[in-house]
């Protein structure tokens, strides 16, 4: 299978200190991938990296068959890159309605309306449409966030701590609608703290430790592991 991107040993460095040490990873489409690891192994830099945010020292990332690492957020999203911070980014004093709507007039394409109507109805917004941002519920909030993201047309789409601040009923809803993307053949990046969840939706996850990749693998190779158990997960993690 082709890959929809290509990490190739990016190095990173902050004041002589070495954050990042020759991280690769791929991503193939319609794979959901995890990167995860402890606390300052390396996984938000990475993260960064692969969507603009944090420029590299060396290294490579081709997306789509192109090396994007001169790029800006802006135009790794026009290439349908796209990413959603773990920080609110819905306009509190706009309704949903207004936040899809609004997203959807700055894309000039066809059909504009029906795709907003899909959205709303794939994501079960029909009944928080007046609502203002700053009404909604954490859940409704991540939901709404995902659904206007998915409006720009994306092939990738790197989600940071898509389970953070929601309770697990709305944890169930969001990892449904991650796989109804994966199946549309949609590609996604996941870090989050919430391990086990990550885990559970990832065909793949990448284990940082000390800037670098120790392990790629699912959930039972990576749970098998008794580096990462001692680690990261803990030995009584299953």
């Amino acid at each position: 299978m082709t890959n929809l991107l290509k990490v190739r040993n990016i190095c990173k460095s902050i004041d002589n200190k070495q954050i990042l040490s020759d991280v690769s990873l791929n991503i193939d489409k319609g794979e959901i991938v995890g990167l995860l690891g402890p606390n300052g192994a390396g996984k938000t830099t990475t993260f960064y990296s692969i969507a603009g945010i944090t420029h590299i020292n060396s290294g490579s990332i081709i997306y789509n068959d192109e090396e994007i690492c001169d790029l800006p957020m802006y135009a790794r999203c026009q290439r349908g890159l796209a990413y959603l911070p773990q920080e609110s980014s819905i306009f509190e004093d706009l309704t949903v309605s207004q936040n899809l709507y609004g997203t959807i007039q700055l894309i000039d394409q066809p059909n504009s309306d029906n795709e907003v109507n899909n959205i709303i109805e794939k994501f079960q917004l029909t009944n928080i449409l007046d609502k203002t941002g700053r009404m909604l519920s954490g859940g409704e909030r991540r939901k709404t966030e995902i659904a206007r993201m998915l409006l720009t047309g994306p092939n990738l789409v790197l989600l940071d701590e898509p389970f953070s601040g929601v309770d697990p009923i709305i944890i169930e809803e969001i990892k449904q609608i991650l796989l109804s993307l994966k199946n549309d053949g949609i590609s996604i990046l996941i870090t989050d703290h919430n391990v086990r969840d990550t885990l559970n939706i990832c065909d793949r996850s990448n284990i940082l430790f000390d800037g670098s990749v120790f392990m790629s693998g699912n959930k039972s190779e990576i749970t098998a592991n008794e580096t990462i158990k001692e680690r990261y997960l803990g030995k009584s993690f299953n």
